[in-house]
């Protein structure tokens, strides 16, 4: 059994008394089933409250909160004491109410076992059936080992080293005996990496979105392959700023969504050009696909069939101008590719 012992998101639960003890609750146009810590759409429902197993809960409501898809439901019911109460709980985007631990590479991670043995931290690519499984891969950057020479004492596992990506936990013990993957995980984010993903409308959430001197960035911009309609950005949307950090050390690579990337009349992108002003990249018939400026305005131009510019949408990334072009020499293999490495879309904290 293991238990993080730190917590980047934890779930909140909140019980409010209702002023009286009124049953007869209206039916409401957005109510929501709750099963298994998710939520989907459904009809007037019944459920089982805190401490309750007679179903006395009734209507839920589903409200969004915020930008990046989170919602809370509430619902009528009687609490654990006999009391009419309100209840109230927030879930994240994807219906789950408490989120993997997220931290920069070179972090600690702290964890406790309930049993002595070891401590795994496995990558999400590894099919882990066995602790030689793990063990045995190669890619040591994808796993860390740590002794538990005392049950239920935190234990630190430094992350230095390691690839960004989302991380499951396991605890052999003494006998050898490998548990089932813990709860939630660990993503564990590249600071390097910056994802500003144009297909679901988020971008990365680190290092108080602001670009380094000392650091040298792979920007990754995830477009559709196939098409140049905006997404939905919710309540906001994540800009970057000090961009005038920016330059050749950097690079900014334009990613399909799972295949090449299709631009001006339906040809593919086969071509990047760097300018003082704007990075492109282009289709044979020199028709431009994408393209950002300095000063961080995107475009995504697709016409699917003949007429140029007939589907296309912009899109601020960033404030202020690079230093110099990232892109500047820069061979058309190293800044176009048809999907995002595995695990960005999961350690980045994309909101």
């Amino acid at each position: 059994l293991i238990a993080l012992m730190i917590c980047s998101s934890v779930y909140r639960f909140f019980i409010v008394k209702s002023p009286s003890r009124k049953v007869n609750w209206k039916s409401h146009r957005r109510h929501g089933l709750v099963l298994g810590g998710k939520v989907t759409k459904g009809g007037r429902i019944k459920l089982e409250g805190d401490g309750r197993t007679d179903g006395n809960d009734y209507l839920p409501q589903i409200t969004t909160a915020g930008g990046a898809g989170g919602f809370a439901v509430s619902w009528h019911g009687v609490d654990s004491g006999g009391d009419n109460s309100v209840f109230v709980q927030q879930f994240y985007q994807d219906g789950s109410m408490v989120q993997p631990l997220s931290v920069a590479i070179g972090a600690t991670v702290t964890v406790r076992s309930t049993e002595v043995g070891t401590i795994y931290l496995a990558h999400e690519l590894i099919n882990v059936t066995s602790v030689e499984s793990i063990t045995g891969n190669e890619f040591t950057y994808l796993w860390r080992a740590t002794t538990v020479s005392a049950a239920n004492t935190d234990i630190n596992i430094a992350t230095g080293g390691m690839a960004g990506g989302h991380y499951n936990i396991y605890s052999v013990d003494a006998a050898g005996n490998l548990s089932a993957a813990a709860d939630y995980g660990v993503d564990i984010r590249d600071l390097k990496v910056v994802v500003f993903d144009l297909v679901r409308g988020v971008s990365s959430n680190h290092s108080a979105r602001s670009f380094y001197d000392n650091v040298s960035y792979d920007i990754y911009i995830r477009v559709d392959s196939d098409g140049a309609q905006a997404p939905d950005y919710g309540d906001g949307w994540g800009m970057w700023n000090n961009a005038n950090n920016l330059g050749a050390d950097d690079t900014i690579i334009l990613v399909g969504s799972g295949g090449e990337i299709l631009g001006s009349k339906n040809g593919l992108v086969n071509d990047a050009r760097a300018s003082a002003g704007a990075a492109q990249w282009r289709t044979a018939d020199a028709g431009r696909a994408a393209w950002v400026t300095r000063g961080g305005k995107f475009s995504r131009s697709y016409d699917g069939g003949g007429y140029i510019n007939s589907y296309q949408f912009s899109k601020d990334l960033w404030n202020g101008n690079w230093g110099a072009n990232p892109n500047s020499g820069e061979a058309l293999g190293a800044v176009l590719m048809t999907a995002l490495p595995a695990g960005f879309l999961t350690s980045q904290g994309l909101n």
